[in-house]
């Protein structure tokens, strides 16, 4: 409950949730975003049934030490890449922790390595769209960098590249708190986004 408000989370009914994700996803798909596709749904069961596909949520991949840190950055700006197509459609993701973003094992030539799943909440938020950069962008800070969170350079620096505007996110106590209490974050993420 205390992390479900201090990260902005506000409940949502499963009928919210699910006509959220059968109303984003076909659109997101059909811009050229790298979501799994939906092939069929039904209202009465709240279901909706997508193409299956083998991949590992970036969580797994960046815990995993045989994956250079190099490629990892690389993913997480392909993350990015997708998060900021959402945005420019004027969406939010509403859940963008790094589990929801995921590698395909086998790349298809027309798409990306990096897709994204789960668009069940919209955050309340002064810029929503902007609680999606933060969060994403912490949650791969604390994966990248372990016990170190708070040296965040080649995170921020990728969220520049892709971004590449002035971002300002006015922290009220309680997104410092969860900031710093779930990721870990310091300085140069709370001084990069003032």
């Amino acid at each position: 409950m205390l992390w479900g408000f201090l990260e902005r989370k506000p409940y949502a009914s499963a009928t919210t949730r699910y006509l959220r994700e059968k109303e984003i996803i076909p659109e997101l798909r059909a811009a050229g975003l790298n979501t799994p596709e939906l092939i069929s749904h039904d209202d009465s069961a709240l279901t909706l049934d997508m193409v299956t596909l083998e991949f590992s949520d970036l969580v797994e991949v960046f815990m995993d030490p045989r994956i250079h840190k190099d490629d990892k950055l690389d993913l997480f700006g392909h993350a990015l890449y997708q998060l900021n197509g959402i945005h420019n459609l004027g969406h939010t993701h509403g859940d963008p922790y790094m589990k929801n973003f995921f590698r395909l094992d086998r790349v298809y030539p027309d798409r990306g390595p990096v897709y994204t799943c789960d668009f069940e909440y919209r955050r309340k938020s002064p810029n929503p769209q902007l609680t999606d950069l933060l969060i994403l962008t912490a949650d791969a800070t604390e994966l990248l960098n372990g016990t170190h969170p708070e040296e965040a350079p080649a995170t921020l620096s990728l969220v520049q590249q892709v971004y590449s505007t002035h971002l300002h996110f006015p922290f009220a106590l309680r997104d410092q708190l969860f900031f710093r209490a779930r990721f870990g974050m310091g300085k140069q993420f709370f001084d990069y986004f003032r």
